[in-house]
């Protein structure tokens, strides 16, 4: 299956973010923090209801997002202040969606998610007569403004439709041709971009390097008002803040914060390491969160400058034939049906126009390789780079290669740089006319990440037999508070525990998650009122 969403990395950070700002400026000096500003403004005399976000990667920003469009659309008047901090352990807006790496003047390479994937609306399985209900935790109004959001951040040079034809059969995609729409980040910064964008827009600056390490109770006397939360700030040096390069080892320091809400948005093998998080969950939401389930695997993006090798890693990925209207078993051992930008490596040439089934040595610990270069040829169009097949060879070039999956308790396989098994090794079997030396003379960069946490394999819905769903109240979001108890009538503070482990590994699950918690976010900042 094709890696469409991954796990985030790095160390957690904290953000502050705002749309009207608020001065914080006491409070904030005393846990060594950004000043903080505010969705919308509040009297003096009323606090805000602060939120912390553990985690930047697709969830978290998609709530940061959703919190800065409902306050906006707000009508009620009855909404205080809301000030938000996002904290992300890595050096920038990551997680399996946007990570990804750049070397200066070359093609950015995208080392987690390749594609993000939405539900089209408009498509005959999806309409309203056929969605009147939820399905894997997604409702059809998470349908909508998924495709609303994509649509807009497409129209904005953020996203490239990606074809069909151009891209590795998957369960989903075979099962379900055309229901699916699929997207590339924009050739200049990758998904990664897409994060920074609703970060953004939802006036979010977040604030890197942090990770968090215990969540507990935060008493004015005898009554808990808020969860204290603890943890260590990384700082890293300009290099290997925009990932880059490397810098010289980071400083740490204590990091501290008192919160009404804190909304967990990373894997649940992340939450599980968080001190007292599980404590503050009732019974099933901890069952869940140490059942959900994830594989593990390496990726290697390597990066060439050399005319010849770039040609012959064109025209490598030029022979794929467009994917053909159905698919079945035999079908998946033939490239034929492969795409122009990704392919399956355990093949071997059968010597004529086609390739054979059948793992190839060493090669059988890649899965997966993703031609970088083909998003932005697919994206420009321009006569000689919207063409795999053409004869310029003067750029350089790029390509990520996932390994095969592992367990996380278990080994998993490495992609080493040089020797066999590397990307090196496999593209000089695979390209006719250059050796595995002369591959390896071109390469002008490598970055590799050990993803332990990749992709969801197991989620919510195939730990509890039978989750709440539509017309029920749909389970889209843990909830839990002091005792795994949430007050009544907005009292008390929340924990939230959000991500695609309650819905299905795509951007839209992220989506339907991230709507979920905000809304209630927003009704506890209210008070009660609904939104």
């Amino acid at each position: 299956m094709l890696w469409m969403m991954r796990s985030s990395l790095g160390f957690l950070i904290p953000s502050t973010a705002a749309l009207a700002a608020r001065s914080s400026a006491p409070h904030a000096a005393a846990h060594g923090r950004p000043d903080a500003a505010a969705f919308a403004s509040s009297s003096p005399s009323t606090p805000p209801y602060k939120v912390l976000i553990i985690g930047a990667g697709a969830t978290g920003c998609l709530v940061a997002h959703r919190l800065g469009q409902l306050s906006q659309a707000d009508a009620t008047g009855k909404l205080g202040a809301i000030e938000l901090d996002v904290v992300e352990r890595a050096s920038y807006a990551s997680g399996r969606l946007g990570a990804g790496a750049s070397l200066p003047g070359r093609a950015h390479c995208d080392l987690g998610a390749q594609v993000l994937s939405i539900v089209d609306p408009a498509d005959e399985r999806s309409t309203a007569t056929q969605r009147p209900q939820a399905a894997h935790g997604i409702t059809p109004r998470d349908v909508d403004h998924a495709h609303e959001l994509v649509t807009s951040l497409e129209s904005r040079g953020l996203l490239v439709p990606a074809p069909d034809d151009a891209l590795c059969g998957t369960e989903e995609r075979l099962n379900w041709p055309g229901f699916w729409r699929h997207f590339w980040g924009s050739p200049g910064g990758g998904l990664r971009r897409v994060l920074k964008t609703l970060l953004d827009d939802a006036g979010v600056q977040p604030s890197f390097g942090v990770r968090v390490g215990s969540l507990e109770a935060a008493q004015d006397g005898t009554n808990v008002h808020r969860l204290r939360v603890r943890g260590v700030r990384r700082t890293w040096g300009a290099a290997e803040a925009d990932g880059t390069g490397q810098a010289a080892p980071p400083r740490e320091e204590p990091w501290v914060g008192d919160y009404d809400c804190v909304v967990a948005c990373i894997p649940g093998p992340n939450a599980l390491e968080i001190d007292g998080l599980v404590d503050l969950l009732p019974p099933l939401s901890a069952k869940v969160l140490r059942r959900v389930g994830y594989d593990a695997r390496t990726a290697r993006a390597v990066w060439y400058d050399s005319p010849e090798v770039c040609g012959r890693l064109r025209e490598l990925f030029g022979r794929l034939s467009p994917a053909r209207a159905e698919l079945d078993d035999l079908d998946l051992a033939d490239l034929h049906h492969m795409n122009a930008t990704s392919m399956p490596v355990g093949y071997a040439s059968n010597g004529s126009n086609g390739y054979t089934a059948g793992r190839d040595g060493p090669d059988s610990q890649i899965e997966l390789l993703a031609f970088q270069d083909a998003k932005r040829m697919m994206a420009t169009r321009s006569p000689t780079e919207g063409d795999l097949n053409s004869t310029d060879r003067t750029r350089g070039c790029a390509v990520v290669a996932h390994g095969v999956a592992g367990s996380q308790r278990g080994a998993f396989a490495d992609i080493p740089s040089r020797g066999p098994g590397s990307v090196h090794a496999l593209l000089a079997r695979r390209m006719s006319g250059v050796s595995e030396k002369e591959v390896a003379a071109a390469e002008v960069g490598s970055k590799a990440i050990r993803w332990t946490t990749a992709q969801l394999i197991r989620p919510m819905e195939a730990v509890v037999e039978d989750p709440p769903m539509a017309p029920d109240p749909i389970w889209q979001v843990m909830t839990g508070g002091i005792g795994g108890e949430v007050g009544e009538k907005g009292r008390g503070p929340i924990l939230l525990v959000a991500g695609d482990l309650m819905t299905q590994s795509s951007f839209l699950g992220c989506v339907a998650s991230a709507n979920a918690a905000a809304q209630i976010i927003m009704t506890r900042a209210t008070g009660g009122a609904a939104y």
